[in-house]
């Protein structure tokens, strides 16, 4: 492919260390993304890029830091993360410098491009803190430039951490804007791309024609972690606007509208807060799902955790999986999307991941390639913005009908 046939992409990068590792592993060291995407440009707050370099160099040092508190423990993975990060980076800057990758300097708040940003790209990566993603978004459809938008595509909480649903409104307004353009829009959302995920998409209708349509489901994703990692606490607070139930329930809620699910009643929720946070770091939530694939109105539970080490009664085992439940002629099977492992497993001894696929154990070329096929054949991603209302929706209707505050429960040992 010539470089003229390539998708040209510019993406907020020197303020997103999520972005730094994951995107830009995929746009910079993968052939297969490399033939479809060309990198245009990069942003950051600085007014150049020798700046944005001196100040990232200087972040990096602070994070290999860490690697001393890292070696020998549980966390020691965080390691190869941050030498992958670090070099992420260093191959960006050393491409920005040889092959002319631009720069584009964001404006004082730290939410728009220049309107000259969007003339020389087809398409944008808009990785920016929770609360920044609207105005990005809005720009790109004015402008008509397809966004893949890092998750969550909205804030539905207010400083206060009280249910807010003003931010949803305003997303839902822009995607119908986008809609009557014909533009492309992408939720990042990218457990929806991990191998598992992939082959529990690709063969979900040959469950349903096996086992009968899902009755049950239950999805969890709980973690052990360093409560005083300053990426962390910066991520989940109320100047973030985001708890653990916005942040994480999206890769759980995105399996069910994935399939083209939606959520009727919210009929449980409870939550708990570590004493180094304000806002939830843990939550149980019982909730109604529908569609083509379900028999009727099926049970869900979500089940979201942060420091389960930390537990008055701790959890040794970190657990990241979906189950759904089947039933036919009075026969029920179950089907374990299992994250950790890539494995998608069912109670019958099937391996449903070892049926021949396509999909890369990195999940953000997954999502690339899924944006590349989308704007190349206009079709909708898995990960819609339409789906991504859905999930948000139920989410924001958990916290209106069932507060944190009010629903709280004591599940971590007190420092």
């Amino acid at each position: 492919m010539s470089e003229n046939d390539k998708i040209k992409i510019g993406g907020v990068c020197f303020t997103s260390e999520w972005m730094q590792y994951q995107f830009l592993n995929a746009m910079l060291n993968n052939d297969e993304i490399s033939e479809k995407f060309a990198l245009a440009w990069v942003s950051g707050k600085e007014p150049n890029l020798s700046q944005a370099e001196k100040r990232m160099i200087t972040e990096i040092k602070s994070k290999l830091e860490e690697l001393e508190n890292t070696i020998g423990t549980p966390k020691e993975w965080r390691t190869k993360n941050i030498i992958a990060e670090s070099k992420n980076l260093f191959t960006l800057l050393e491409k920005a410098h040889t092959n002319g990758t631009g720069y584009v300097q964001m404006n004082r708040n730290a939410n728009r491009f220049p309107q000259s940003a969007y003339d020389n790209i087809d398409a944008v990566a808009i990785f920016t803190p929770n609360v920044q993603h609207l105005p990005y978004f809005y720009d790109s459809i004015r402008f008509e430039k397809p966004p893949l938008i890092e998750k969550p595509l909205a804030i539905i909480q207010d400083l206060e951490g009280k249910a807010d649903r003003r931010s949803l409104e305003d997303l839902w307004e822009i995607n119908e804007k986008a809609k009557q353009k014909g533009v492309i829009a992408m939720d990042a959302e990218h457990y929806s791309s991990k191998v598992a995920a992939k082959v529990f998409f690709d063969q979900v209708d040959q469950m349903v024609l096996d086992y009968g349509k899902i009755t049950k489901v239950q999805g969890y994703i709980l973690e052990k972690d360093n409560p005083k990692k300053p990426r962390t606490k910066a991520l989940l607070s109320k100047k973030n606007q985001t708890g653990l139930l916005l942040d994480t329930g999206v890769h759980l809620s995105s399996m069910i509208t994935g399939i083209g699910g939606k959520y009727k009643d919210i009929t449980h929720a409870h939550y708990a807060i570590h004493s180094d946070y304000d806002v939830e770091t843990t939550a149980h939530v019982n909730l109604q799902a529908y569609g083509d694939y379900f028999q009727g109105n099926v049970p869900v539970t979500f089940e979201v955790a942060k420091f389960i080490d930390l537990y008055k009664k701790p959890l040794d085992q970190e657990k990241k999986q979906v189950k759904f439940t089947f039933e036919k002629e009075g026969k029920q099977t179950t089907a374990i999307v299992n994250f950790k492992t890539g494995e998608v497993t069912s109670s019958d001894g099937l391996k449903w991941h070892k049926i021949p696929h396509k999909h890369h154990k990195l999940e953000y070329v997954n999502v690339l390639n899924e944006f590349y096929d989308c704007i190349r054949n206009n079709k909708q991603p898995r990960t819609s913005v339409d789906h991504s209302i859905t999930g948000l929706d139920a989410l924001c209707r958990t916290y209106e009908n069932f507060p944190v505050e009010k629903n709280l429960k004591e599940l971590y040992v007190t420092n």
